[in-house]
């Protein structure tokens, strides 16, 4: 019993570090993002942020979303949706369909060395399934490199 116990308290806390972490995702230039408004179908926006971290809505026009949380970007859309008097009490829902601001480098003797985006939660070890297999390689006194 205590095992089945223990075993949804880890599933619970595990549940809620990874939903904490969707908040935490900082937005950048060429990300693409899926915004909608509760009860407004006419301005929910596909777009993507433009390098100077912009967005433009529907009403309210262009919106500084670079360097902002999820949660503070809609917040921020809300409340200029809210103050320029077009909503009385929206509900902002701000989606990230495409993270291309966040990249890792990826270099060395890999098969495909190169920039990759970021998509899932940012761990450095799982940055190298990336670039699929790597060759070890040993280098010899002389210079040369071998496989090992």
């Amino acid at each position: 019993m205590k095992r089945i116990l223990f075993g949804m308290v880890g599933a619970a806390l595990a549940w809620s570090i990874g939903s904490a972490h969707a908040d935490e995702l900082v937005l950048g230039g060429d990300d693409v993002v899926k915004i909608s408004v509760y009860g407004n179908p006419d301005l929910a926006v596909d777009t993507r942020v433009s390098e100077s971290g912009f967005i433009t809505m529907p009403l309210v026009g262009q919106v500084g979303v670079a360097g902002l949380s999820t949660a503070a970007a809609e917040t921020k859309i809300a409340s200029m949706l809210q103050r320029g008097g077009f909503v009385k009490n929206p509900q902002v829902n701000l989606l990230i369909t495409a993270l291309t601001s966040q990249q890792v480098s990826v270099l060395g003797q890999v098969n495909r060395a190169g920039r990759y985006p970021i998509d899932g939660p940012r761990r450095r070890p799982g940055s190298g399934r990336v670039a699929r297999d790597h060759e070890p390689r040993l280098r010899d006194p002389d210079g040369t490199d071998r496989a090992l």
